[in-house]
């Protein structure tokens, strides 16, 4: 009786393995993470502003853009594009509120084209929330990948929708 018992114990815990590991769910998804963070200045950073012709000009006449992007394949992926919008995009679009807004800016895209970095600093006196946003809606960050096995896949994601405010 005790053999009989081992063997359907063994018998459950293999059957159990072998139920596990032929529907685990493998991720063919890439890890994305993105964040657009709008935020005040730092004393440190607004030292480095030039306000040269405007009237009385403060620290909190002026935002940061920051933009981080980072995307992380599963083994499973073999190809991958990433779009981000030219700097010049993101210039135009803050300078389309109501004229000069753009100060400056800096970016960077590391070699294996995963990580992108960004950082804007515009006039903000007298812009909404709600301007920043209207003026990236139509901008879009635009992600393909295919996998291992052929599946294709195109995302979407609009820096309009995805811009949050500190």
């Amino acid at each position: 009786m005790k053999k009989i018992n081992k063997v359907i114990i063994s018998f459950i815990i293999f059957f159990q393995l072998v139920l596990l590991t032929s529907c685990s769910n493998i991720p063919y998804e890439p890890k994305i993470k993105m964040d657009i963070i709008v935020r005040e200045l730092t004393k440190n950073e607004y030292s480095a502003v030039g306000t040269m012709g405007l009237s009385n000009p403060s620290i909190h006449d002026f935002k940061k853009i920051v933009f981080d992007f980072e995307m992380k394949n599963s083994n499973q992926i073999t190809y991958r594009n990433v779009n981000i919008p030219e700097h010049t995009i993101w210039k135009y679009r803050i300078n389309s509120i109501n004229g000069e807004r753009y100060w400056f800016g800096n970016y960077y895209k590391m070699g294996d084209s995963s990580t992108y970095h960004r950082e804007i600093v515009y006039y903000s006196k007298g812009v909404s929330e709600e301007q920043i946003r209207k003026a990236f809606e139509d901008t879009f960050i635009r992600i393909s990948y295919q996998t291992e096995h052929g599946e294709s896949r195109t995302l979407e994601y609009s820096i309009g929708n995805s811009i949050e405010f500190k």
